[in-house]
């Protein structure tokens, strides 16, 4: 979403710069993929959809431009559309994605992520300063990343952002408005870049570290992904486990491939479809893996509470699988393994 995002963007100030139609263009294609790719885009969209307006108003943006510009990238929109009517899912991509998500809010019991990285916090407020400084500078680009940034901050400080991965558009805005103040105080001052520089070296380094100790911990231990996908064949089911996404080749035995606990839960109250019997999909499909203790709620474990969601009957687990190497993992026993025949037609 992001990088569809940046590249409209791009584009979108060289069309303000060289007034050249074809970059109006591409820009507006590129942020109708950014959409496809993430619906929340469409906030940032929308704002930059004011300031299109607004120089439209102005007669920076030509009449004629612009159509052409909301044309293509409508089309691809509408390309989109018909590929969903096409094959009938229409309501199915409006309910999974909008009602879904609009839902989810109301399952949280917190709102925001309360503790947010040091390194995030330096990059908001150097933003910040960057935003004051493009008010005061006048620049039209500028100003419009300050606008996407504030917009963005504002959102994420008061509507719903329960994990961090939703900080992460604000964390790019905030990015390219800090460049526009260091690059200001770098003209004046050399020891700016050399702050940078140290800085990067010093995220680099923690970063390594983080990683060379993941190496170090899973040395000599197979990967458990690789080691499931090596087991299966294309007639398997694999059960993707509570908190554990294993499951990239295997048949699926639900709706859901993915975060049992969570995504039929909220799937259940927006009706999409009904949360799974989970013992009754295990005796009828026998998943060549499966995860074999309870699984929780995960929206209300982020709360603080333990719910159980999914009673795995231990019965079924001792009868038909045995333990892997893995926790909560169980591979189904030898004698219950099927031949897989596909035919070559």
């Amino acid at each position: 979403m992001m990088f569809a995002l940046i590249a409209g963007l791009y584009y979108y100030f060289c069309y303000l710069r060289d007034k050249k139609a074809k970059y109006l263009i591409v820009s507006f294609i590129w942020f109708s993929l950014s959409f496809l790719f993430a619906q929340k885009a469409i906030f940032s969209l929308f704002v930059l959809g004011l300031t299109g307006l607004y120089f439209w108003y102005n007669k920076t943006i030509k009449s004629k431009d612009m159509f052409m510009a909301i044309g293509a990238g409508g089309g691809v929109l509408l390309c989109f559309v018909l590929y969903l009517l096409y094959y009938g899912i229409f309501k199915l991509y409006y309910v999974s994605n909008f009602t879904f998500n609009l839902n989810l809010a109301e399952v949280f019991e917190f709102g925001r992520v309360s503790d947010v990285p040091l390194y995030m916090k330096v990059c908001f407020f150097v933003a910040w300063v960057g935003v004051f400084y493009a008010l005061f500078s006048k620049d039209k680009y500028k100003i419009i990343i300050a606008i996407l940034f504030v917009c963005e901050f504002i959102q994420r400080m008061t509507y719903f952002s329960p994990y961090m991965y939703y900080y992460w558009p604000l964390f790019y805005f905030a990015i390219l408005m800090a460049l526009a103040i260091l690059k200001k105080l770098d003209d004046k001052n050399r020891l700016i870049r050399v702050i940078c520089v140290v800085g990067v070296c010093v995220v680099l380094n923690t970063s390594y570290k983080f990683y060379m100790k993941l190496i170090d911990e899973s040395d000599g231990k197979d990967y458990m992904p690789d080691y499931i996908t090596r087991k299966i064949t294309p007639c398997d089911y694999v059960f993707n486990g509570d908190r554990l996404m294993y499951n990239m080749f295997g048949l699926d035995p639900h709706y859901y491939w993915q975060l049992i606990g969570q995504l039929d839960v909220v799937g259940e109250k927006t009706k999409i479809v009904p949360k799974p019997n989970m013992n009754e999909l295990i005796l009828k499909y026998k998943p060549r893996f499966i995860y074999g203790y309870n699984y929780f709620n995960k929206v209300a474990t982020e709360s603080g509470k333990r719910e159980i969601v999914h009673y795995i009957d231990k019965d079924i687990i001792e009868k038909y699988y045995m333990k892997t190497q893995f926790y909560g993992v169980f591979e189904l026993k030898n004698e219950f393994v099927k031949e897989c025949n596909i035919s070559k037609d």
